[in-house]
């Protein structure tokens, strides 16, 4: 599903980075790991040779990602898109609908869902109880700890439940980590395994 997300058009539907360029600005057209480009160092580039061999699950390849799909037996499959209508603003439904529009295009079935915040979104989706894709945001963490305590940790926000032994190592050692390099790398593997899994896609 990740091949079949165009990041660059996002960015343009999105953020409007060609029209800003133009007009003499210098946009970040960076894409977002699971750690925020806004905490530099500590955010790994998918686009760079450093994300390893998991980098390619980023490429808009909608070829190969129906090759993936008929290989898991997924060629079809009916899924459902969540996502809170007004509550992030109308840019952020467009790309709901962008996103929406990629899944259809790699041939699956696609009901979109979309839900009332504080009723459906916030109480139930965001917590974890839902079915299909769902799509959200997240705060800007002044720390690096909080996009993985938000992600990966038992709390109600890691709404994948994801719970791979080899990330929550590494959260637990990042955590009391002296070395700032040694660190560095523990986090930059997290998001190495987040792409290889995809268990959390960031689109843009």
């Amino acid at each position: 599903v990740s091949m079949g997300i165009n990041r660059s058009d996002i960015m343009e539907l999105a953020y409007n980075v060609s029209n800003l360029a133009a007009a003499g600005l210098q946009p970040s057209s960076a894409w977002n790991n699971v750690i925020s480009t806004t905490l530099g160092k500590w955010w790994l580039d998918p686009q760079s040779a450093a994300q390893g061999p998991s980098g390619r699950y980023w490429q808009y390849d909608v070829a190969e990602a129906k090759k993936l799909l008929d290989a898991a037996g997924g060629a079809g499959a009916p899924i459902k898109l969540n996502y809170a209508g007004v509550r992030y603003g109308p840019t952020f439904a467009l790309v709901a609908e962008g996103i929406g529009n990629w899944l259809l295009e790699l041939g699956l079935d696609v009901e979109v869902e979309v839900q009332d915040y504080a009723s459906t979104y916030f109480p139930q989706t965001r917590a974890g109880n839902f079915h299909g894709v769902a799509i959200g945001s997240a705060p800007a963490y002044p720390e690096v700890s909080g996009f993985l305590n938000r992600f990966y940790s038992s709390a109600s926000s890691n709404a994948s439940k994801v719970s791979d032994p080899a990330i929550d190592e590494l959260r637990a050692k990042q955590a009391i980590e002296f070395d700032p390099e040694a660190r560095l790398e523990q986090i930059h593997e997290i998001q190495r395994i987040n792409g290889e899994n995809m268990y959390y896609t960031p689109t843009s």
